[in-house]
Order: C-alpha cells, then structure tokens, then sequence
C-alpha cells in the first residue's frame, strides 16, 4: 500500500488591498495612488488649502507644509493596504504598511482621513501594532 504525505503550514498573512480596488473615497485611493506615481501635482490637488496632519505627535499644516512632508519623506516610499476599517463620504480609517524610501523595511501604522468638500481636510496617522 502507497502513502501520500502531504504537509503543509499555516502562517498569518494579511491580505494585501489595492486602493484601486476598493470602495475607498476618491481622495483617499488617489491619495495612495499619487504616492506611487511620485505625483506631486494629484497628491497636491487632494488637499484643502488649510488641511493638517497629526503624525504621531507632529502637525502639518497648510497644503504648502504637507507637501514638503511628502517631498521628504514620503514620495518614493511604497505602501501596503492591510485592512479597511472605515470608509465613506466623509472619512476612512486603515491599517497600512509603509516602506519609506530606501528602507529595507517599514513599519504598521493607523491611518485616519477627514473629508470635506472630496478633499482631505485632516489626516492622523499613527503608529499601529
């Protein structure tokens, strides 16, 4: 008589999520869109004139201020979307992860858009376990 063994492993894996491909609020999928396409202008055009955001115990405010944040330390990076905890009209929250540029690895992080207007009014973005 034959045997078959067949062994296997389980690991966690979390999904990846494609901004694309969600029913995510215009800004924030073009939000991660105009990320990976290094585009200064889309990502510009995503934010109210007075837009702030809180990244772990630092503001940034005014689109002028956001944008030299992303120019320094954003564009170039790459972003994972794990999992979509909100999202509508008026605000979305996920969990990402976020590889910046030149890094061998990235860390998780909780990521919380205000909208108004089909702009990002506010952002919080905080470290996640």
């Amino acid at each position: 008589m034959k045997y078959l063994l067949i062994t296997f492993s389980l690991s966690l894996i979390a999904p990846v999520i494609s901004a694309a491909d969600q029913n995510l609020p215009a800004p924030v999928s073009g939000y991660f869109s105009a990320i990976a396409q290094n585009d200064r202008k889309a990502l510009s055009d995503l934010y109210t004139e007075k837009a702030k955001i809180l990244e772990v115990n630092r503001t940034i405010s005014g689109k002028k201020a956001i944008l030299r944040w992303a120019d320094n330390e954003v564009f170039g990076g790459k972003y994972t979307i794990l999992r979509i905890i909100a999202a509508n009209d008026t605000q979305a929250e996920l969990i990402v992860e976020f590889i910046p540029k030149g890094a061998a690895s990235g860390f998780r992080a909780n990521y919380k858009f205000q909208l108004t207007s089909k702009q990002i009014n506010y952002m919080n973005l905080q470290y996640a376990d």
